[in-house]
């Protein structure tokens, strides 16, 4: 039984020359990852994983929560990444495991937020603000990263709260002069993710076979070296 849904499973994907599989991917646009120009690390990670012509593969950018939304309606493939979550088919392995940072002008912690404004990116509210602070704590929404650090740098924000990596990418010369502090405030392992349907199976099927034959090669690690990104596995 094992053997025919294999067989199964390599029918469903096999092509011709003339023709391909679309997979259509929403996501936001995270700098250094999901750039509009097609420059990123999930950009070139993803043309490994769904390579043409055997794939066609189409990127459509949306809001963060929306790129969820269309998710859970099927409207797109995948998208990625995300903590754990039973509403998608996701990843056997993360693609990232992430440290969440709070950065201020003088050192916070948890402990000090009360009566403190604090910052972060669109759609981030319940998977890395409130997943890492109080529910008694303020925040307001920033269009991206840069949006947090003006805010800060001006004054109108007490704090802004994000991934390590994106943090340390914006923030890293005012971190490294002492301008600016930071704190681990939590941590999360992100997966990729597929809609709840038989093409999302199969495509899920797709990335955690060739992610293992990357990882087997090496070539997965000289990706995530060429974008000074720590493999989470």
């Amino acid at each position: 039984m094992k053997y025919f849904g294999l067989l199964l499973f390599l029918f469903s994907f096999s092509v011709s020359a003339n023709s391909a599989v679309t997979v259509e991917w929403g996501t936001d646009e995270w700098n250094g990852f999901t750039n509009q120009d097609g420059i990123g690390f999930y950009h070139d990670l993803m043309n490994q994983i769904f390579p043409s012509p055997k794939f066609n593969l189409e990127v459509s950018y949306f809001p963060w929560k929306r790129s969820i939304k269309h998710l859970s309606q099927a409207d797109i493939d995948m998208t990625g990444g995300m903590p754990k979550s039973p509403d998608f088919y996701q990843s056997k392995k993360p693609v990232l495991s992430e440290k969440i940072l709070l950065v201020s002008v003088n050192k916070l912690h948890v402990e000090d937020l009360e009566h403190k404004l604090g910052a972060y990116r669109a759609g981030y509210d319940d998977v890395i603000f409130y997943a890492a602070l109080p529910d008694n704590v303020a925040g307001i929404e920033v269009k991206d990263v840069e949006q947090g650090l003006a805010l800060l740098t001006q004054g109108k924000v007490d704090f802004y709260v994000d991934t390590e990596i994106l943090i340390s990418r914006v923030f890293g010369e005012n971190i490294s002069k002492g301008d600016m502090q930071t704190s681990e405030v939590g941590y999360f392992e992100l997966y990729w993710s597929f809609a709840k349907n038989e093409k999302g199976k199969r495509l899920k099927y797709q990335f955690d076979n060739t992610l293992d034959q990357l990882n087997k090669s090496g070539m997965l690690r000289s990706l995530y070296d060429k974008y000074d990104i720590a493999m989470p596995f």
